[in-house]
């Protein structure tokens, strides 16, 4: 419905090719765009005076035209005292003066009519114009203060990956030179999808853990590393050097958008799955990566992993091995699965048997390993459901915390596919659809992922190596992650 008033448009502090419009401020501090004054009308000049003569109009001279210069203004006539019609003079004073004010008042009206319209026009362009024709604080809000990279998020989303040397190593540990393009693949994906990259080396483990050996493996570290980072982001997704993206088109936030379309309303932490259909009620999986949210429910998982790392038994967790050489159930795997359980829990009492994650023995002083079974702890969880997309999703509590992916398919990608074992005869046909794998072998790689590979190279600059001193650099474009 049209306005019956004239209104001008909203907040605006620059027009395309236009020169800045002065705001000022509201009772609220809004910036308010004032309404052209007369000065900011543009007409055509009044013609300017020859020598105490009027200018004639456009086409004319003083001599060839029949006008006068009356006491009420321009007057338009044949020649000077010729009687216009009716026998009325030229010259009538009263008459011409009621005559002008007719003039000045439909000009009046004129101008108000245009000025009316180009405002409802200015009006229109602002509300749909693009980003650039914004103000800058409407255009800020509009997009994210991440730094770095060409796109643009509204959500706060850090790509974290971890490699701490062991201590002590003789000769030092180096990372393997196959792992710098997979670092490179996230690196460039964090470029343009505008994520911030984190590649942590650092020794997080101070003299008030034990002296455990596998405190030394560097997976451990990945724990106090999201402890460091978690809240200064709303999600965090953790890969390990091994793992990299597929499809470096496909955003984080196209993930968090399909549980949000499903009503999954409490997801804090996103998983892979090693087995997928064929296995409905397994749990248990391999966290090569995970996307964690910015919460309390996750901290509480962090809080219950890092206890894990201190040792939950006097003999330490579920097994000690006294040579110091690196086993799976010493590392921070079951460590996760543990921390799961106990923030469940903590937070659903009322949907889970007592205590129901692993005890200590007080025979052995270790958790028992598998006895029972760790999978049984998460199918004692009540209407626990796995699935990521489609139908599966939909089937999942809508305040589930955890959601496992499901496996890549034609319609949808999943998390990420494990190429590094577990090799079944459809893996190469989820191969073609998966968002991302674990795989060491790059020499597996399919073509498009050395394809972009090569133009994150070339194009943005991407790299990551060793430097002269023996540190790990990394950078894309005008972002240096390392």
């Amino acid at each position: 419905m049209a306005n019956s008033q004239c209104q001008g448009p909203g907040p605006l502090s620059k027009v395309a090719r236009g020169t800045p419009i002065p705001l000022a401020k509201g009772d609220n501090g809004d910036d308010i765009t004032p309404l052209p004054s007369a000065a900011m009308i543009l007409v055509k000049p009044t013609p300017p005076l020859l020598e105490g003569k009027p200018t004639p109009p456009v086409g004319s001279s003083l001599n060839s035209t029949p006008w006068k210069n009356s006491p009420t203004g321009y007057q338009f006539g044949r020649k000077r005292g010729i009687p216009k019609a009716r026998g009325r003079t030229i010259g009538s004073s009263s008459r011409n003066i009621q005559k002008s004010s007719v003039v000045f008042a439909v000009i009046g009206l004129l101008v108000v009519y245009n000025l009316c319209s180009s405002l409802r026009q200015l009006n229109a362009v602002v509300q749909h114009a693009p980003a650039f024709m914004q103000s800058e604080a409407e255009n800020k809000l509009s997009t994210t203060s991440v730094e770095g990279g060409i796109g643009k998020s509204k959500t706060r989303i850090a790509i974290l990956s971890s490699f701490v040397p062991p201590k002590g190593a003789n000769p030092p540990v180096r990372m393997k030179e196959n792992y710098f393009d997979h670092i490179i693949n996230k690196a460039c994906y964090s470029y343009i999808r505008r994520y911030i990259y984190i590649f942590n080396m650092t020794h997080s483990f101070d003299e008030s853990y034990p002296k455990w050996h596998w405190l030394n493996f560097s997976h451990w570290n990945k724990v106090k590393h999201l402890q460091s980072r978690i809240e200064e982001y709303d999600y965090i997704f953790y890969t390990d050097t091994d793992f990299l993206i597929q499809d470096i088109m496909r955003p984080v936030e196209s993930f968090l958008h399909e549980f949000e379309l499903y009503n999954k309303t409490n997801v804090h932490l996103f998983l892979p799955q090693d087995k997928f259909d064929e296995y409905p009620r397994e749990f248990l999986f391999s966290n090569f990566a995970f996307l964690m949210r910015n919460s309390k429910f996750s901290l509480d998982i962090l809080k219950y992993w890092d206890d894990f790392a201190r040792g939950m038994c006097p003999r330490g967790n579920l097994n000690l091995t006294s040579d110091g050489q690196y086993k799976w159930y010493d590392s921070d795997q079951p460590g996760l699965w543990y921390a799961m359980m106990r923030t469940y829990t903590e937070h659903f009492p009322d949907r889970v048997p007592a205590n129901n994650y692993p005890q200590c023995n007080e025979t052995t002083g270790t958790i028992p390993m598998h006895s029972p079974p760790w999978n049984t702890y998460f199918q004692n969880i009540a209407n626990l459901t796995k699935g990521s997309s489609g139908e599966d999703l939909k089937a999942v509590p809508d305040d589930q915390p955890y959601i496992f992916s499901n496996k890549p398919g034609a319609l949808r990608s999943g998390m990420a596919l494990n190429l590094n074992w577990g090799i079944s005869p459809d893996t190469e046909e989820m191969t073609k659809y998966s968002y991302a794998f674990h795989l060491k072998d790059n020499s597996r790689l399919p073509p498009i992922v050395n394809e972009e590979l090569e133009r994150c190279k070339s194009k943005y600059g991407c790299y990551a190596h060793y430097d002269k001193s023996g540190e790990i650099r990394i950078g894309c474009g005008d972002r240096v992650y390392a």
